[in-house]
Formats: C-alpha cells, sequence, structure tokens
C-alpha cells in the first residue's frame, strides 16, 4: 500500500513509520483485558476529525493481534465489519511485524500487527469494527473499534505569528487554519487584506516557494506523569523526531527536556544536523519529577539569542501534560513567558496531551499560544499526538505565509491586523504589535 501526501515535500515514510510503530494504549481504549486467547489492541481508536480536502494527510494506526494464551492458534481471517467498513482501509502487511494474509497461525505469547487508515468518501461521522477470527475455542471472534470524523472547513483563524521589522525586507509571518487545526493551503495575496496598507505595498507568498529559513526550539516534558507511562515517551519523541525529519538544509533546531530542572540536549545551541538532533531526542534525562514549564518555556526563548541563531523565523513547541508545580504563581509566569516571548517575537506553540491535562492548563496553554503569535494543539488522545505534530509540520515547513513589505518603520507600535477571506466561510482576522526594530 502506498501513503500519499498530495504534493508535500515533507519525508512522509518517515513521519508515517514514527506513528504507525507506536502500540501506545490510547485512542479510547487499552486494549482487550489480557486472557487465554487472540486480542486486538488497541480496542478501539478514534481518528478525530478530518476536515475536506485533508484525507491525505491522517497518520495510519497500528494495531496488534496478541495470542494471550500458550498454544498456537490458527488466525482464519481479518477484515473490517459494521456500520461503515468502507471508509476505512485495512492492510495486513503494515506495522512493525506485518501479520501477513490469513490464514496464518499465530504460536502462544505471539503476536503481529495489521494497519488501518481513515479513508472518509463523504461527510460524516464514522465507525467500523476491525475484526479477527481464529480457531481459539473461547473467544472465535475479537475485534477493535475504529471511529473517525469527517466535516466541511467551517471557519478558519488567522494567526499572525511574527512580525519582523528588523528585517530586510521587513516581514510578517501568518497562519491560516480551519477549525480541526490543519493548515489552509494555496491562498493568494488576493485572499489577504491588511488595515491600513495599500494593495501593493506588500506582497504574501507560501512559505514553501519562500524558502525561508526557520529556528525551532522543542521543549518536552519528562516529568513523572509522562515517564510513568513509556507509550507517552514514545509517542513524543517520536513526534519531535518527526519534526526534525521534516526540516530543510537550512533549518535549524534546538531539544530542552525539562521536569523540576531544565536540560538543554543541545548544549552547544541550535544545529542542522538532523543526526545529533535525533539523538538529542532519544537521550534519556535524570530530572525528577515535577513540572518546569515555563521555566522550560523560557529557556528556550532565550537560547534563541545563542550565536549562530540568525535565521528570521522562529517558533517553540512547547510541550505539556499537566501544570508547572515549580512556580508558585502560575498566572504570574504565564504573564511573564508572554512578555519575553512578545519581547523577542517568538511565537510559542503548545501542545497539550496525557490524561492529567485538565481545563485550567488547557486554557493556560490556548493564553500563552494566543499572546505569542502561535497555536495551542491538543490531541483527541496520546495515540494521536503524532497526528498533531503532523499537522504543526505541515504549517511550519509547508502552509505557513510570509508577507514581504516595502517598510514598516512608521509601523512600529501599532498592530498589524490582517483579514484573509476564503470561500464559504466568514472572513477571520489575526492581529499582532509591530515590535519596535532594535537592529543596526
Amino acid at each position: 500500500m502506498t501513503f500519499e501526501f498530495g504534493k508535500s515535500r515533507l519525508l512522509v515514510p518517515a513521519l508515517l513509520a514514527a506513528s504507525i510503530g507506536l502500540s501506545g494504549c490510547g485512542g479510547g481504549g487499552g486494549g482487550t483485558t489480557p486472557s487465554a486467547g487472540i486480542t486486538v489492541v488497541p480496542d478501539r481508536f478514534n481518528f478525530g476529525t478530518i476536515t475536506e480536502g485533508n484525507e491525505n494527510h491522517v497518520l495510519p494506526r497500528q494495531f496488534i493481534i496478541r495470542n494471550e494464551g500458550t498454544t498456537s492458534q490458527s488466525i482464519s481471517s481479518m477484515s473490517l465489519f459494521g456500520r461503515d467498513p468502507g471508509q476505512f482501509v485495512l492492510d495486513d502487511s503494515g506495522g512493525n511485524a506485518p501479520c501477513g494474509a490469513p490464514p496464518f497461525d499465530l504460536p502462544g505469547g505471539g503476536s503481529c500487527t495489521v494497519v488501518a487508515e481513515f479513508k472518509p468518501a463523504r461527510i460524516g461521522e464514522f465507525e467500523a469494527l476491525l475484526i479477527a477470527e481464529s480457531d481459539d475455542p473461547n473467544t472465535p471472534t475479537v475485534g477493535g473499534t475504529l471511529e473517525g470524523t469527517y466535516e466541511p472547513i467551517k471557519s478558519i483563524h488567522v494567526n499572525v505569528n511574527q512580525v519582523n521589522a528588523c528585517a530586510f525586507p521587513p516581514k510578517a509571518f501568518v497562519s491560516v487554519t480551519d477549525q480541526a487545526d490543519f493548515p489552509i493551503p494555496n491562498l493568494v495575496a488576493g485572499d489577504f487584506t491588511l488595515a491600513g496598507f495599500a494593495p501593493g505595498s506588500y506582497d504574501v507568498q507560501p512559505i514553501s516557494r519562500n524558502y525561508t529559513d526557520l529556528s525551532l526550539s522543542i521543549t518536552m516534558d519528562y516529568s513523572g506523569s509522562i515517564t510513568d507511562f513509556p507509550d507517552a515517551v514514545d509517542n513524543m519523541e517520536a513526534g519531535a523526531t518527526s519534526l526534525v525529519v521534516a526540516m530543510q538544509d537550512k533549518d535549524e533546531a534546538d531539544i530542552i527536556k525539562y521536569a523540576d530542572d531544565v536540560q538543554p540536549m543541545t548544549t552547544d545551541g541550535f544545529t542542522s544536523v538532523k543526526g545529533d538532533l535525533e539523538a538529542a531526542i532519544k537521550n534519556p534525562p535524570d530530572l525528577g519529577r515535577d513540572t518546569a514549564f515555563y521555566g522550560a518555556t523560557e529557556e528556550a526563548i532565550a537560547r534563541f539569542d545563542i550565536p549562530g541563531s540568525n535565521n528570521d523565523r522562529k517558533a517553540v513547541i512547547a510541550l505539556t501534560d499537566g501544570e508547572d508545580t515549580v512556580v508558585e504563581d502560575t498566572e504570574a509566569a504565564l504573564h511573564d513567558t508572554i512578555g519575553q516571548a512578545v519581547e523577542e517575537d517568538i511565537p510559542v506553540f503548545t501542545i497539550g496531551f496525557g490524561e492529567f491535562l485538565q481545563e485550567a492548563q488547557k486554557n493556560e496553554l490556548q493564553r500563552l499560544a494566543d499572546g505569542t503569535g502561535g497555536l495551542f494543539y491538543q490531541p483527541a488522545s496520546d495515540a494521536n499526538l503524532q497526528q498533531a505534530f503532523l499537522q504543526v509540520a505541515l504549517l511550519l515547513f509547508e502552509y505557513q505565509y510570509v508577507i514581504e513589505f516595502d517598510n514598516l518603520s512608521d509601523k512600529e507600535g501599532t498592530k498589524l491586523e490582517v483579514t484573509v477571506a476564503y470561500a464559504g466561510v466568514e472572513d477571520a482576522t489575526g492581529t499582532k504589535t509591530i515590535q519596535a526594530c532594535s537592529g543596526p
């Protein structure tokens, strides 16, 4: 089976491998309770909401067929069944240990893998069963549930991520996303209206055509509520690796891990060497069990001043599964972090995940993203974390927009207001203050 991502230049095979290579227990169910027989893990997975036009931007899901017994069992068939089997695709040659076409024998204690994809052909909410049949006398038929929603684009959101008045020419970076946080591609200059700017005084292009380089800092949560669940760590590390894989030659990244303390893993600062970055992501820290989220985010922002980080386009990807347990006043810490990011014109893209994430923390992550020009992502479950990383990668490496200006010297201290029109939905507007240029 071939996975296609349209004309995206992301390294899709590696992104897909990161997704299907994980067998975590997220997605609405951790698998059936082990018993002497055949089981399917997980027993439920929800692909989440996919918007029209993004069918090829959905990562597949690996399922494990296990023999929990001690004697060999013959698997006679594996198939999709139920209400909407035609909206999903089953590949028995996919995953870490492909099962292959049945019939086949699965030894006691053995397992193999299949891969399921969500391939909706129409609008709606869909559900199907992945059924495995065997000669197990106790449970000859077992299965897992697949779910997914496919809907039209109902609304768009505009975020002015950065306004770099010091660049030559001055420029702003803008993202346009839909209600499911997928980026909107193929917009043209005529879709953008800038308050106070005459047509012709600026130019709009997709970032992929402009080849603007990116400096990216990734902060990773290794508090106890993450490290107690190895699958959560695996998902987080695979997601961070997928961003590194998607980097272009002149992009650079910095890896920071935190719990009680904050530990930069790329000690010399930003680097474009993917092997070094992937090793930094895999290198386990020893940091205790608390959550120094704001300290890690502020450290990430500060490290952009390290010599060698000279790209105009910048972003922090901040991951956490809970509240900052180190600071005494989280509201003050949030305010200070936003202030630091705004002063340095660095957007913070937040990703909240894990079963311990509460509404109060979601609110903080949303405010941090909104206040700095970033976006907040909340995957449907830990097992969907790879999907959130894919959408971040699509935005940062494919579908962000750069606006180049003739001049911004007379606009410093004012708000840049960008309105975008998209057919079929209400126009949306994003704003960000143009910081005074302190450069030479």
